[in-house]
């Protein structure tokens, strides 16, 4: 029996400040770590990754301000955010995508290992990583 991972058809899209929006189908779980490396303060921007069961996980932001990881479904209205480690929730910040500034509550906004690591269980799975903690209230601010 082949791993669930081997049947999923994937596609990983990107856009930074640098380069065009650009995509590739069936990317490597290496493929999509590296596009999420190459997003810095000099180059912000944004990697979306779909799998087949319409699942979208979305990172925005770059290394030097942090990321916010969202998972969304086309099936539901749900949507969730990594959640920063519980000392670093208070505050807002701003993150600047390609020419747009948006302030974000400290709380979804997490490291680039967090990002990493919620990238490479969804690349896996298309679900949410079991070792990032999860909300579905972006709004709050602590």
């Amino acid at each position: 029996m082949r791993p669930a991972s081997a049947t999923t058809v994937r596609e990983v899209s990107w856009e930074r400040v640098a380069s065009p929006r650009l995509s590739k189908k069936q990317p490597t779980a290496d493929n999509v770590e590296s596009l999420i490396n190459s997003l810095t303060g000099t180059d912000p921007g944004t990697v979306v990754l779909t799998v087949a069961n319409r699942h979208v996980l979305t990172i925005i932001g770059d290394s030097q301000q942090g990321f916010v990881v969202r998972i969304s479904s086309s099936m539901a209205n749900k949507q969730l955010f990594a959640l920063a480690p519980p000392d670093q929730q208070s505050g807002t910040v701003v993150l600047v995508v390609g020419k747009q500034r948006d302030e974000y509550p400290r709380r979804i906004v997490v490291d680039r290992a967090t990002a990493l690591r919620a990238a490479r269980g969804f690349w896996q799975r298309g679900l949410p990583d079991e070792y990032v903690n999860w909300t579905a209230d972006s709004k709050s601010i602590r």
